[in-house]
């Protein structure tokens, strides 16, 4: 990458974020809150994506989970470590996607770096579940509840502890929200499309996320990779090598290379599935809010005939 490229970029968006004046501010109302930047965030982001874009950069996001509590071992490193990236990707991800964060700026890419793949293919596949639960044609509204039918079903086929409770399960029948009752239940407020934002139509629209928006880095040792190019997923994922280089877990890098090439050697994946995981999503990831990303480095030319861009001119000689 050009310095001049990643200098301007890093001073650009040094962007100064407006607090919330909404009650989407209030953390108080979670025991436990993270803030992703991209959903219910006491801050306003919205400058920051628009700048993404404007910059011609994509969003790539690496940081880790290991503070947080459920990776509080104070003896064991690996207890803590292992999956903290995948674990924090997966967040930053619901948010971008529920937030509706594509839906806003549909040329803006992510990368959710160094977490592997497996937690976006079980992610995809259970948003594409939820949503036909969640979304609004598919909610299950309070105020349809037939109480009647409901008490009588407990007196016709409940035992005699069920009995003994009537009253209190028909008086707390939303189990997340006790003391209820079924008017409360069915106030707008209560019924929420948790897809709205995201502006999801259709199963479709979900895997479209996945395989234009977001990107994932692999280790070159992360043998799920394949799972991205599984046609039985449904949807082609877009993983991104990334070596790990320095780290403790890449003790020799002239491995690097050879270990994830093992995956077709093994026939996991195809001589193309590799050149994707090594080479064309890694440009597609910078190119698409920024076709002249890679202006003027080595990889210029390769960038344009792997993506049918625009190829530089060649000086022809005097």
């Amino acid at each position: 990458m050009k310095q001049f490229s990643a200098s301007h970029s890093a001073i650009d968006l040094r962007l100064t974020t407006r607090r919330r004046s909404d009650s989407l501010s209030d953390r108080q109302k979670a025991a436990w809150y993270c803030d992703t930047i991209a959903l219910d965030s006491p801050y306003d982001y919205e400058p920051l994506w628009q700048r993404c874009v404007d910059l011609g950069v994509a969003v790539t996001q690496h940081s880790g989970s290991g503070r947080w509590h459920d990776r509080a071992s104070i003896t064991n490193f690996t207890y803590n470590h292992v999956g903290h990236f995948a674990e924090s990707n997966h967040a930053f991800a619901r948010g971008v996607f529920l937030g509706g964060l594509v839906r806003r700026y549909p040329t803006l890419n992510f990368g959710f770096m160094e977490g592997g793949i497996s937690w976006a293919c079980q992610m995809c596949l259970d948003l594409i579940e939820h949503w036909e639960k969640r979304r609004r044609a598919g909610l299950q509204y309070p105020s349809t509840t037939n109480v009647v039918e409901l008490q009588q079903f407990i007196d016709r086929y409940g035992d005699q502890r069920l009995k003994a409770n009537t009253d209190a399960i028909m008086n707390h029948l939303d189990v997340f929200r006790p003391n209820c009752s079924i008017e409360e239940l069915s106030r707008p407020e209560h019924v929420v499309d948790d897809f709205e934002a995201a502006g999801i139509n259709s199963k479709e629209d979900v895997r479209a996320v996945f395989s234009e928006n977001f990107y994932f880095g692999c280790e070159a040792d992360d043998r799920a990779t394949m799972w991205a190019f599984d046609p039985r997923m449904g949807v082609r994922l877009r993983p991104v090598f990334s070596s790990d280089f320095t780290h403790f877990d890449v003790p020799d890098f002239k491995e690097v290379i050879p270990e994830a090439f093992e995956m077709v050697e093994k026939g996991f994946v195809t001589e193309q599935d590799f050149r994707e995981f090594t080479f064309t999503n890694a440009a597609r990831l910078h190119t698409r809010n920024n076709p002249d990303f890679f202006k003027d480095t080595v990889v210029e030319r390769a960038v344009a005939d792997e993506l049918g861009l625009k190829r530089p001119s060649v000086a022809k000689a005097g």
